[in-house]
């Protein structure tokens, strides 16, 4: 479509090749690399070349709206920097040069204490115990220890952690020390991490590193570009997900409030099998081998019991407080913020427990599901429950499938193998949500499944999904159940084969999507206004996805609307890209929209709004 599906997006795949070949020859330095891996890393490894190609001096480049929302205004007339989506198409975004407003806040320095209690915080968020010289006897589970050298200073030992923890973090890799049986591309890598883990703490390690020529290859047979971008690419996503891990210059502080949250959760699976939760888990048809495997709990009535207990246990009240497990009365005594309750705890991919989705008893007090407040080490918005159960599935080629409660996931991998479920617990799809999705599956590959309960809510839950996942590449469908009933109600009334044939017979999530903007307009068909009105509505949804399907949408919105397929594109175009050359408006002169829309439809009845075309795709 006009500029973002045509020759802005091949410009920049040609800049791309370019800077590709100068960074494979040696003439961009890898440390230069890293630094604008530092700088532009969260737009992915190809913009870390495309953003310094458009802009050589830009050092922090963010959307318009996030300028304004950091209180910052673009100014009039600034030339926008393109950064190129997974999708193909192009987003532009503005350097903090081009904008007015007040100072960006700078980076605490941290003393190399701090550097080195913030790293090896993170090993402990993952799991690792660390032997820093004292060689004590380990007897924990096997491959659970990473060792650094006692002589060395905090600085360093900060940087031999983290490099350690880099290739943990990639699947099948061991936790070599820098100097021993580490060479290549591999070294590079570890490194590289390492790098930039400890320059987002505010330090620059010292480092020699290898220029790509020497481990990423010259001979274009061998296709060193493409090679390159994986490494690229990887450095920057395992960068990312150990960064996520790193709690600042305060580690005892953030460590504190995981060990709340463990001993919080321990306690809460003691109640389990007391408490009503039992009975009601299993009229749900989830029995009690699934109760153990998912960890569930139960927080008991009374409001102090779980204070009293991490009390006992020498947790101080304000790590009990920041943990979010306990808030305080107006006398400043504990109360437990989890009452009466089904617990269920929210892991991060690592496995690390964050917080809890707390599920009330029918008729009782409160919302029915209740997150864990956000904290330190609790973003509602960056979790998915069930995203570190389902590893071991994601391994094996699983299909994830997204659904909105707790209990719907759990109904999910109990009834399809084939499948692993996540839930959003309560709030929309993000961004962040499909980040950490990403991290466990490849959903470029896979695709996903948008799984939703068949009443007007879970219809709307699919619309609020697709800016989340509308740059997947993968085959991402979407299912809405029949007689109000959601996974778990499936599963319990029908059998888990019901549930089965229904993620079976998805439909592709943007025919889901077009068919609703569409609906939400059935009733005003009749008019001028009313088609228009729903035609860009469903152009909107069309706009975001991937252009090369766009012909097809056009077709299916003119023949429910009864609009001209020429107009349906026009407004397309539009929206895809208002500044440019076209418009809806120009293409018929001296004729309102509205009157076009009329005169081009000539229908005496509305538009029949059908559900959505049983299109069976990849289960």
């Amino acid at each position: 479509m006009s500029r973002q599906s045509g020759e802005l997006p091949r410009v920049l795949a040609s800049v791309l090749d370019q800077e590709l070949d100068r960074l494979r020859g040696g003439e961009i330095g890898w440390r230069d690399w890293l630094g604008r891996a530092r700088a532009f890393g969260e737009y992915g490894f190809v913009n870390t070349l495309l953003i310094p190609a458009q802009r050589p001096e830009a050092s922090d480049v963010r959307t318009y709206d996030d300028w304004q929302l950091a209180g910052r205004q673009v100014r009039k007339g600034e030339t926008a920097v393109r950064v190129l989506l997974p999708r193909g198409t192009a987003r532009p975004v503005f350097d903090v040069a081009q904008t007015d407003g007040p100072p960006v806040p700078e980076q605490p320095s941290l003393s190399a204490e701090q550097v080195w209690q913030a790293v090896r915080g993170a090993a402990v968020d993952l799991g690792f115990y660390v032997d820093r010289g004292e060689r004590w006897t380990y007897a924990g589970r096997s491959g659970r220890v990473l060792r650094v050298a006692g002589e060395v200073d905090d600085v360093q030992a900060a940087l031999l952690l983290a490099h350690q923890l880099a290739h943990v973090l990639r699947s099948g890799d061991r936790p070599d020390a820098v100097a021993r049986d580490c060479f290549g591309a591999r070294r590079v890598e570890a490194d590289s991490v390492a790098h930039l883990v400890l320059a987002g703490l505010g330090v620059d390690p010292a480092i020699e590193f290898a220029e790509a020529p020497l481990w990423a290859g010259t001979d274009a047979r061998t296709n060193a570009n493409g090679s390159l971008r994986v490494v690229g690419e990887r450095i920057i996503r395992t960068a990312a997900r150990l960064r996520s891990h790193v709690p600042g210059p305060h580690a005892k502080g953030r460590g504190d409030l995981l060990a709340a949250v463990n001993a919080a959760h321990e306690y809460y699976q003691d109640q389990l099998s007391e408490s009503w939760g039992a009975d009601y888990l299993a009229g749900r048809g989830i029995a009690p081998t699934w109760h153990r495997h998912w960890q569930i709990g139960h927080a008991p009535a009374g409001g102090r019991a779980l204070a009293a207990h991490l009390r006992a246990l020498g947790h101080t009240a304000d790590t009990i407080v920041a943990a979010g497990l306990c808030r305080r009365d107006e006398s400043g005594s504990l109360r437990d913020f989890f009452r009466d309750r089904i617990v269920f705890p929210i892991r991060d991919a690592d496995g690390a427990v964050r917080g809890f989705i707390g599920r009330r008893a029918d008729g009782g007090r409160g919302p029915k599901y209740l997150n864990s407040p956000e904290s330190a080490i609790f973003r509602k918005s960056t979790l998915l429950f069930g995203l570190h159960e389902g590893g071991e599935r994601f391994a094996r080629g699983a299909r994830p499938v997204i659904v909105e409660g707790v209990l719907d996931a759990i109904a999910v991998n109990a009834s399809c193998e084939a499948h692993a479920a996540v839930a959003v617990g309560g709030c929309a799809l993000t961004t962040g949500h499909v980040r950490a999705l990403s991290s466990a599956v490849d959903l470029d590959t896979v695709g996903a499944v948008v799984l939703m309960d068949g009443d007007s809510a879970g219809q709307a839950a699919i619309q609020r999904a697709v800016p989340a996942l509308s740059g997947i590449r993968g085959p991402v469908s979407a299912v809405v159940l029949g007689g109000g009933r959601d996974p778990a109600a499936t599963m319990n009334d029908l059998g888990p084969s019901a549930l089965r044939q229904a993620l079976a017979d998805g439909v592709p999530l943007i025919d889901v999507a077009v068919d609703a903007a569409v609906e939400r307009a059935a009733g005003t068909l009749t008019t001028g206004e009313g088609r228009l009105a729903a035609v860009r509505a469903a152009v909107a949804v069309i706009a975001v996805f991937d252009p090369a399907d766009a012909a097809r949408h056009v077709l299916r919105v003119a023949d429910r609307t009864g609009v001209d397929s020429p107009l349906v594109t026009s407004l397309l175009i539009a929206e895809v890209s208002p500044d440019g050359a076209g418009s809806a408006a120009d293409d018929f002169p001296g004729e309102p929209v509205v009157e076009a829309v009329e005169d081009r439809a000539r229908v005496a009845r509305p538009a029949k709004i059908s559900g959505p075309p049983r299109r069976r795709t990849s289960p």
